[in-house]
């Protein structure tokens, strides 16, 4: 890794002295090629490997082929410059840090295929605005989109497949849109002393780990039925003297004490 290639580079469909397929782009195999600008990857092409195009500061476009179905952790990690992204049909993951502080990158769309977006897989993509998710059931994971400023709207929300990533307004009596089905884990950690009451919508079935913990003066908090877990330390933190007691439940046969017993 490191050695310097220039412009645009197209990754044959064979090599060596066989013709034998090329079949994946191996660990590390063009890190830190900061004179990478492009590069065109074959169909039959199925995995790309841990690191493979980790700083490739200068690379801006790249078009995963239908055939990968596998972008290992780091992949294209810190490719500040990438603008144009295209993920193939046929990616079934997008591991951990995979696209994490591609800086310049202001939209993606993520096929169907796509079943799991792992943690930090798009962390600190500061320019990302628009996330597009063909597949209503794709499980985002932990600080998947964090740090991704520009995807709050205008009441400070990121929203991605009806998951709440990141709150990013300016705190007092908050209500989560309606239609939000999950707070991801660590979406409120931001908000410090400015968050005072939040209501939670019956759309809502599940709170993330850490959600709100560091919230230090939180003091109500209504949490419409639909509710089914909360995750560990959601509440963590949360120092106003009445919130023990402030918990507003619509209680059905799914939001129980059992729930509430998840808080701390």
């Amino acid at each position: 890794g490191g050695s310097p290639r220039v412009g645009d580079i197209r990754i044959p469909s064979v090599g060596g002295e066989g013709n034998y397929p090329v079949t994946g782009i191996g660990h590390g195999a063009f890190w830190r090629c900061s004179g990478l600008t492009s590069v065109a990857i074959p169909n039959g092409v199925t995995y790309i490997g841990e690191g493979a195009f980790r700083e490739c500061v200068n690379l801006t476009s790249v078009t995963i082929p239908d055939s990968v179905t596998d972008i290992e952790t780091s992949a294209f990690e810190d490719c500040s410059g990438l603008k144009n992204l295209t993920i193939g049909k046929g990616v079934s993951k997008i591991g951990v840090s995979v696209f994490s502080g591609c800086s310049s990158l202001t939209s993606v769309t993520i096929p169907e295929s796509v079943k799991y977006i792992s943690f930090r897989a798009f962390q600190n993509c500061k320019s990302l605005k628009n996330v597009k998710t063909m597949n209503p059931n794709t499980i985002i994971m932990n600080n998947a989109f964090a740090g991704c400023d520009a995807l709050a709207n205008g009441a400070g929300f990121s929203v991605v497949n009806g998951v709440v990533t990141r709150y990013a307004g300016k705190g007092g009596n908050v209500t989560i849109p309606t239609g939000v089905t999950s707070i991801g884990s660590y979406a409120f950690t931001s908000c410090g002393k400015s968050l005072a009451s939040v209501i939670i919508p019956s759309s809502v079935t599940s709170i993330g780990k850490s959600a709100f913990s560091g919230c230090k003066n939180l003091s109500k908090v209504t949490i419409e039925k639909g509710v089914t877990s909360i995750g560990a330390s959601a509440f963590d933190g949360c120092e106003a003297a009445s919130l023990a007691s402030a918990f507003c439940l619509h209680s059905n046969e799914h939001t129980s004490s059992s729930v509430l017993s998840q808080m701390y």
